[in-house]
């Protein structure tokens, strides 16, 4: 009985949401409640919200390449602890609606701002800044999100950047380049008798 409850309240949540939009300013306004209801239902670890607001075939890719499916991605947000410090913001990019207004690409910054501590004690802000493209796709009146790919991920340890990565392309090389030796000078060969320089 709790759980039918549970499901119901999610429902509403949904149905409350708008569906449509009125030209592009109105379609902006449309993602950007719908983003603000997917993060706070993240930083709350209410599966319950998220899980209604993905298909069933969801499918993300992360920078790598990874792909994670639905219940992959419940169970990391059911299982993430618990951070104080955490402040994630969503900036909408770009929204691109079909004509017949059944689907949507929408191409969003994710910043997430975190506080870590060096082996020596000391707190910096790390801020993991990701480029990141979602299709969305209209079924009864109701958006969900149906595919996620991470284009762009960047770190940024108290102010400085420190990791650039490009979807597709390889890892960075961490390890630091070998010292340059120089190259010893070529021994004297004398000319042969009767040749020219």
């Amino acid at each position: 009985m709790m759980k039918l409850l549970t499901d119901l309240c999610c429902g509403l949540i949904l149905m409350a949401l708008p569906s449509g939009g009125d030209g592009p300013e109105g379609w902006q306004k449309l993602f950007t409640q719908h983003y603000a209801t997917l993060q706070t239902a993240m930083a709350r670890r209410d599966t319950q919200t998220v899980g209604m607001m993905l298909t069933p075939d969801f499918v993300a890719f992360d920078i790598n390449g990874v792909a994670v499916d639905a219940r992959q991605l419940l169970t990391d947000i059911a299982a993430q602890g618990d951070d104080p410090g955490r402040v994630t913001t969503t900036q909408l990019l770009t929204v691109n609606i079909n004509d017949f207004n059944n689907s949507a690409r929408v191409v969003h910054r994710n910043t997430m701002r975190t506080r870590e501590r060096d082996p020596d004690g000391r707190a910096h802000d790390v801020d993991h800044i990701s480029i990141i493209t979602d299709d969305w796709v209209r079924l009864y009146s109701v958006w969900q999100l149906r595919h996620r790919e991470t284009a762009v991920y960047d770190q940024f340890v108290a102010g400085k950047q420190v990791t650039h990565r490009l979807r597709g392309a390889p890892a960075p090389v961490t390890a630091p380049p070998p010292p340059e030796v120089p190259l010893p000078e070529a021994p004297f060969l004398p000319q042969p008798r009767g040749s020219f320089p």
